[in-house]
């Protein structure tokens, strides 16, 4: 991977969930209510102040947006003003709340939870909103911050991490895409390594690892080797997605989360997005399913 550009018009206290389509690319700041959007061509970028704490951004299939929250999964338009509450697991436990959500090869939503409050508690889960549906099914638990979800090439494999255990757990998933018929540790990161955080895949079946208070991105291949390594000048590296013509071109989002003036002095692009190339072809984020119930709710 090289640099291609480095974004910096806004620097995130926690930048978050970038999705791209063939013009822009969005992301979140999952600590201060704001979706951000970057004209790919002309580089511009428009913020939009929220009146929730969004975690995470996904597309839908009508041309709509659906987003994880602090305060439960909504739907909303395409200018973020009209929100629709759809659910929220954790509304009976106060201490936990949703974190990151990606849409699944299927067009189901698939969200992680955490303990907010003991960040290395095994409270958090993985829960999967069915496109069309709208059911809502727990896949597994036991999760140190449920983070970092994506799927293998086939989509027969699910990758989550288990952000505070410092592992990447596979899946291999059942026939009814909603259960699993084994799971393994893929790999865990030493702790000197930061802890893992976002997730992407390739059409290769590479593994792209993005690592929390580790200033990197890593890629590791299916027998879980790691054969490249880029190293950012951002502390905390949150995520990554692919984009582009080709979809070989990657943008990481990063956070200043906690940062000080000594770290900003080594980490000097902590919070900013980074724009790189590739050796290679990633895959296209998915659209949520929409069912003509939530269409409806969205209109009303």
């Amino acid at each position: 991977m090289e640099f291609m550009s480095t974004h910096r018009q806004y620097r995130n206290v926690i930048g978050e969930s970038p999705i791209a389509d063939s013009t822009y690319i969005y992301w979140v700041d999952a600590e201060c209510c704001q979706i951000f959007r970057l004209n790919i061509f002309t580089q511009e970028t428009v913020r939009y102040n929220v009146e929730i704490p969004v975690t995470a951004i996904a597309f839908t299939d009508v041309g709509s947006f659906i987003l994880a929250s602090k305060q439960g999964i909504y739907l909303t338009d395409a200018t973020f003003q009209a929100l629709v509450f759809i659910c929220d697991p954790c509304k009976e436990e106060p201490d936990i709340r949703i974190n990151d959500a990606v849409v699944s090869p299927n067009g189901d939503l698939w969200f992680g939870t955490m303990n907010d409050v003991v960040l290395d508690k095994p409270d958090g889960c993985i829960y999967i909103l069915k496109g069309k549906a709208g059911d809502v099914i727990k896949f597994d638990s036991g999760f140190s911050v449920a983070n970092g979800i994506t799927f293998s090439p086939d989509g027969l494999k699910a990758y989550i991490t288990n952000m505070f255990r410092g592992e990447i757990v596979e899946y291999i998933l059942a026939d009814d895409d909603v259960h699993f018929s084994s799971k393994r540790v893929f790999l865990t990161l030493d702790i000197d390594e930061g802890r893992p955080d976002g997730l992407s895949m390739d059409r290769q079946g590479n593994l792209y690892v993005c690592h929390w208070n580790g200033n990197r991105v890593s890629v590791y291949d299916p027998s879980g080797a790691c054969i490249d390594r880029i190293i950012l000048p951002a502390t905390h590296v949150t995520r990554c997605t692919f984009y582009g013509p080709s979809l070989s071109q990657l943008v990481v989002t990063t956070g200043s989360y906690q940062c000080d003036e000594t770290s900003l002095s080594e980490f000097p692009d902590s919070g900013y997005v980074f724009l790189l190339d590739t050796d290679q072809q990633g895959i296209a984020d998915q659209h949520y399913k929409m069912s003509s119930f939530m269409y409806q709710m969205l209109k009303a």
